[in-house]
């Protein structure tokens, strides 16, 4: 598996996620943050077993930040690009979150080793 297709797993999942959470979490707040820790999580599942995961998790969790403020800035209309504070927590936050899931599956994956 390379980078383009755990991008698009995630993309994928992260659709349809956000259709189905919609229906059943009216909550914006909530439905984000479910959102969030699945993702991210998901990417740090996804490439667990590569050869630089820490690394590939963090190229990969700062493509899909970068990926959700540009559409967040041109297609919903949100002023992200100009609030570099919001630009900077959504890397730390994502960033933060993959390398965590990836040591968590390592560690379980290996039994108590990680690699």
């Amino acid at each position: 598996m390379n980078y383009l297709k755990v991008i698009g797993i995630v993309f994928l999942m992260m659709t349809a996620l956000s259709f189905l959470l919609v229906i059943i979490i009216p909550n914006y707040f909530v439905h984000s943050l479910i959102l969030f820790f699945i993702t991210y999580g998901v990417v740090g599942f996804l490439v667990r077993k590569w050869k630089y995961p820490y690394f590939s998790g963090y190229m990969i969790a700062c493509s899909l930040a970068i990926a959700n403020t540009l559409f967040g800035e041109f297609v919903i209309g949100i002023p992200l690009m100009f609030t570099p504070d919001i630009g900077f927590w959504s890397f730390i936050f994502a960033t933060s979150l993959t390398l965590a899931s990836i040591f968590i599956a390592r560690k379980i994956e290996y039994r108590g080793e990680v690699a």
